[in-house]
């Protein structure tokens, strides 16, 4: 599914093989674009449910890490710190009525964060994952 501003629902170039991951960033684009186009009225709500679903996403790719050996979490799970940290900042300011910086951090920033995140750290836990023959990582692979 496209989208009108260029940020794919996700293209095959960007599914990392497991299937799991690449589900979860598919709904992550679908709230993303949800949080984008919402109204003044839905827009900390959107961007509640944007947050929501990137904590529940960063910590199952954590789990993944921790539990596989993958040699860079530490750097992995610090960008997702940093990421989290930004849209909890975001969130609560947009809770309080302010929307301009969220709106303009989502419009801005998050594409091109996304892309190059999934691209490098996702595609890099993916192919540890794949190279794994523990059964529990060998389902999860497309």
């Amino acid at each position: 599914m496209a989208d009108p501003q260029g940020f794919a629902v996700l293209t095959d170039d960007q599914c990392v093989g497991i299937a799991e991951m690449d589900s979860t960033h598919d709904e992550f684009l679908v709230l993303y674009a949800q949080a984008r186009d919402a109204d003044k009225a839905s827009f900390a709500t959107c961007l509640k449910a944007l947050h929501d679903h990137t904590r529940d996403h960063f910590a199952f790719e954590e789990k993944l890490m921790n539990e596989s050996g993958f040699p860079a979490t530490s750097e992995h799970t610090s960008e997702h710190q940093r990421v989290l940290g930004e849209l909890a900042r975001f969130l609560e300011r947009a809770q309080a009525g302010s929307q301009i910086m969220a709106r303009a951090w989502l419009q801005q920033q998050v594409p091109e964060w996304f892309r190059s995140h999934l691209l490098s750290m996702d595609s890099a836990l993916a192919a540890h994952l794949k190279k794994s023959e523990d059964p529990q990582y060998v389902r999860l692979r497309v």
